[in-house]
């Protein structure tokens, strides 16, 4: 009782001081300005008037330390008033003027630099009680978040003044990080502008902050939560957060994405110093945010991720299993549960939700480690080497043992890829985007992404699926904006020869990468295209990819070197005719383009015609006898004809492909049709169908197509 009524002595007559300050204040501006004196509100929003007065410094000192007094008095008190009185004073009274280097005071009040300013005899220059400033203000801040049995709107008041005070400290971390100058001038981006003081607090507030969310965010009632097998969270009234405000959770996630950005800007520590915290917070978000049902917390939620994989990648490494588990609903064995498939961020019904989650996971999988062919594990990614720029000794602290983390192939074979293959398919254009973006992430820079080993089936299959993306977006049915970002990504690609070749006339496009992978990639297009859907976007979008397949193949990228096995030919026909009786007409369109883009080349059609069975056509094979076609596959071939034919007539749909690719890529002279092993096909074909078409109108309609594109070749 001693302490505090000294406190509250002490506090009374600072409180005096500043109002005989604020007064003579007045008079001096009053004298300055040659008219009645001002109010202490606009004698603070003149700077001038403020350079002019020798008491303004000292105002602001004195204000900020009596309201910190109040604030730790109140928050040490059980009276709410007094508390909910004292945030308000910060909110109003101190923070509107309050300078970059007066919050800097603010936040390393009680920290070790400023305690050792303290007098021998325990007391500081101004007076102040030790015992009533042990804890600085964001201690109290944060201490109030934690109190359950605080009120809304005082969690809401100090997370705002936390907030506030590291803004206006160290400026916004994603500006400054940028290089923006947004402080007023101050590059708030430099480290060097930053005080010791306030260096050695971040570590200590982020930790608390850590805990705070943690609790705060957490689900009040989980059964097997994502981390624990995917099985979801149980719904109902008893799984919401333990924070019920989304305004405050909000805020969480966003000071402790500031807090990594800042602490990342500003150096010290190495990662090590962070694993735990940063632990923690993905943990959390991994079981709660990623799936709060605020839609903006889920987005934060994202940007949390990003800036944790800069800080300490090692955490987001040891915890991806669990945290790539809201993004595509795929648990542990691979299985989806029904809470999980409908919680998935990649279903979220906001594209903008979508695509923030695409950036995120692929920073996720950046922070995982690369295979090897020895069986050892790699360290890699451009969070890593983010992070070895912050801490030089960060990358010496970096391993795998007792994370149980995945290696960075097999997550992206395994969970990424094939969902960001179904966003290619049926999404818009913003989240195709991100998806290509992400893809580059890693693709561009495979000697240091992904395992260069392509002996490896592992590192042969992402790599495959990456660049059938990668193509897939150069198709004529998508957006500009998606066909330019492909483009612009494959052509990143490129070997240094290939670049030293373009400006003498080389190809904007990596010919070597695709001629290694070009294999692979044809089986894996076919593969989709005979595949049964769902939806017809789906086959509608992998026989797009397979047309720009086929067409750089034929063209003067493959140079003859790209050709078609007698395999391939029976894939590729039987995934046409597959097509071609789809229901849908989109799919019916976009399998005949594909036998449009086939005819303007000479191997690739002699490859497909002679796949064309004709034993079955003419009934016998060697002296044996043949099942007879149905009039409907009948149609299909006649179907698949016509288009060859009308491709060597017209090759319109190989050329708008190629263009968008590069405008100096050509196609080769086309002469298929002169040759005696097509026409044999071909006229055997018509006979066959010739039988059928008094019964079958269908037939009649594409024999008589078919004689029509003949005749004019």
């Amino acid at each position: 009782r001693k302490n505090r009524k000294a406190t509250v002595a002490t506090l009374s007559s600072r409180n005096t001081a500043v109002y005989t300050h604020h007064h003579t204040h007045s008079l001096c501006s009053s004298a300055v300005s040659g008219g009645q004196p001002r109010s202490r509100t606009s004698a603070r929003r003149t700077p001038g008037l403020r350079r002019r007065c020798h008491h303004c410094a000292m105002e602001s000192a004195c204000h900020t330390t009596s309201a910190a007094l109040q604030l730790h008095l109140a928050a040490a008190g059980d009276d709410g008033r007094q508390l909910t009185l004292a945030l308000n004073r910060w909110r109003r009274g101190v923070l509107p003027g309050l300078t970059a280097a007066g919050a800097e005071d603010a936040l390393a009040m009680a920290s070790p630099a400023a305690s050792s300013q303290q007098k021998p005899d325990g007391n500081d220059t101004d007076g102040r009680d030790p015992a009533a400033t042990a804890s600085t203000v964001p201690a109290v801040l944060v201490s109030i978040l934690e109190d359950g049995s605080s009120t809304e709107g005082q969690r809401e008041s100090s997370l705002e003044i936390l907030n506030e005070l590291l803004r206006i400290a160290l400026g916004s971390p994603h500006d400054a990080a940028r290089g923006h100058d947004d402080n007023g001038g101050r590059k708030a981006a430099a480290t060097s502008t930053t005080t010791a003081a306030v260096r050695d607090v971040l570590p200590g507030l982020f930790d608390r902050v850590a805990e705070t969310f943690s609790r705060r965010m957490a689900r009040s009632e989980a059964v097997g939560g994502c981390g624990a097998g995917g099985r979801g969270l149980r719904s109902g009234s008893g799984s919401g957060p333990s924070e019920p405000s989304e305004h405050i959770r909000l805020g969480l996630v966003i000071l402790a994405t500031d807090l990594c950005g800042y602490m990342s800007r500003c150096g010290g520590p190495g990662e090590k110093r962070f694993l735990r915290p940063a632990s923690l917070v993905c943990r959390t978000l991994a079981t709660s945010a990623l799936l709060d049902p605020y839609p903006d917390v889920q987005r934060e939620s994202c940007a949390l991720i990003h800036a944790l994989s800069l800080l300490c990648p090692t955490a987001v490494r040891m915890n991806a299993t669990s945290l790539l588990v809201p993004f595509t609903g795929r648990a542990d064995g691979g299985g989806r549960g029904a809470a999980a498939r409908n919680k998935c961020l990649f279903r979220h019904r906001h594209a903008k939700t979508r695509a923030k989650a695409v950036s995120a996971s692929a920073a996720i999988v950046l922070c995982c480690p690369r295979s090897s062919s020895g069986g050892c594990v790699a360290d890699v990614g451009d969070a890593s080497a983010a992070a070895a720029t912050v801490d030089p000794e960060g990358s010496a602290f970096v391993s795998t043992r007792g994370s149980k983390s995945s290696s960075i192939e097999q997550v992206l074979h395994d969970a990424l890829l094939p969902s960001w293959e179904s966003l290619m398919t049926t999404d818009s254009a913003t989240v195709q985007i991100e998806v290509l973006r992400a893809v580059g992430r890693f693709s561009s820079y495979s000697d240091r992404c992904v395992s260069s080993d392509r002996e490896m089936p592992i590192h042969a299959a992402v790599e495959t699926r990456a660049l059938s993306l990668l193509l897939s977006g150069l198709s004529t049915g998508r957006a500009a904006q998606v066909r330019s970002t492909a483009l612009q990504i494959l052509r990143g690609q490129r070997t240094d020869a290939e670049k030293r070749l373009t400006g003498g006339g080389g190809l904007d496009f990596p010919k070597e990468r695709f001629a290694a992978y070009f294999k692979s990639t044809l089986e894996l297009s076919i593969e989709e295209c005979s595949r049964d859907r769902l939806t017809f976007q789906a086959s509608v979008c992998s026989l797009e990819t397979l047309q720009v397949v086929l067409c750089i193949a034929i063209s003067s990228i493959g140079g003859g070197a790209l050709s078609l096995s007698e395999g391939d030919g029976e894939a590729i026909l039987q995934a046409l005719v597959m097509s071609s009786q789809h229901e849908d007409r989109e799919v019916l369109e976009a399998a005949m383009s594909t036998c449009c883009v086939i005819g303007g080349g000479n191997q690739s059609s002699i490859a497909l015609l002679s796949a064309v069975p004709f034993g079955e056509l003419s009934q016998e094979l060697e002296g044996v006898e043949v099942p007879e076609l149905t009039p409907r596959q009948k149609t299909s071939l006649l179907l698949i004809v016509d288009g060859l034919m009308k491709g060597q007539l017209d090759n319109t749909d190989a050329l708008s492909i190629l263009k968008g690719v590069d405008e100096a890529i050509t196609l080769p002279d086309c002469d298929w049709f002169a040759s005696t092993s097509a026409q044999r096909i071909i006229s055997s074909l018509f006979c066959a169908a010739h039988d059928r078409v008094a019964t079958n109108a269908t037939l009649a309609w594409a024999l008589l197509d078919a004689c029509d594109s003949f005749v004019k070749c």
